[in-house]
């Protein structure tokens, strides 16, 4: 997502299995509460964005095939992770 914008980050779930985001330590005002109340489970994984002045926590949860949409939070929102795919 680009920083500072308004918009949702929409999830299209095909397979059930885990989501993995991170997102930005900042605003943990914010964040914390919402992590909670969704279930969301912090991970050991932290990601480390090139030029980013704070950290950015990795968290999971377990979502079931569905449209989903996650709130921005805070300036940069969510990141969603993937995994590595085969060449």
């Amino acid at each position: 997502m680009a920083g500072g914008g308004k918009a949702t980050l929409k999830l299209e779930v095909n397979e059930p299995g885990w989501i993995y985001v991170c997102l930005s330590s900042e605003d943990q005002d914010l964040t914390t509460p919402y992590l909670k109340q969704e279930s969301w489970e912090p991970t050991n994984l932290r990601f480390n964005a090139t030029g980013a002045s704070n950290g950015h926590f990795v968290f999971r949860k377990w979502y079931d095939v569905g449209d989903y949409e996650l709130p921005r939070l805070n300036f940069r929102g969510p990141i969603p992770l993937f995994p590595k795919t085969e060449k």
